[in-house]
């Protein structure tokens, strides 16, 4: 990741009625890791979920580079950092926009668990392409989680399930 994250109202603010986050070209960057600023925002300590339904809506960036994501992670880390302890990716897209080696556009959103032993995960989930680019206008991501079952779900279409059962647990 060439970014650093901020706090900078820059990088993170309200206006119109909507949360944006903005990615900025650092000035007199070195090539290091602080090419670019950006925010992270996180309910860590404000908010714990455990089942029901999860949702955002938001017009996600464009281009080569650009990696959104809304996630869920453990307060407590209770069988160890990450990913021992588990992710749950609501939504991931990565370079949306940008033209892949067969000549198509990307547009792809992901739904994924990561969990296992580390120090990289193991992980399980599913794409979805929708019919416009994700970065075209505002969609709904979402999940319902219920005991030993997760369903993703983009503008209400259901993309992907994952079962306890089917998790692999070994790896």
């Amino acid at each position: 990741e060439l970014q650093c994250y901020t706090d900078s109202s820059e990088n993170a603010y309200v206006s119109d009625g909507t949360l944006k986050i903005v990615s900025k070209l650092t000035e007199g960057a070195t090539g290091e890791d602080d090419d670019f600023t950006s925010a992270r925002l996180t309910t860590q300590n404000k908010a714990d979920f455990r089942y029901g339904r999860i949702e955002m809506r938001a017009k996600l960036p464009m281009g080569q580079g650009s990696w959104p994501a809304f996630w869920m992670m453990p307060t407590d880390s209770v069988y160890g950092g990450w990913p021992k302890s588990g992710e749950i990716d609501i939504m991931e897209a990565v370079n949306l926009g940008t033209m892949r080696d067969d000549g198509t556009e990307e547009m792809n959103v992901y739904g994924t668990l990561h969990y296992g032993p580390g120090p990289s995960s193991s992980f399980s989930g599913a794409s979805h392409t929708p019919t416009a680019n994700p970065a075209s206008e505002f969609n709904n991501y979402a999940i319902e989680w219920q005991e030993g079952e997760i369903r993703w779900y983009f503008n209400e279409i259901l993309f992907a399930t994952q079962r306890q059962s089917d998790l692999n647990v070994s790896s």
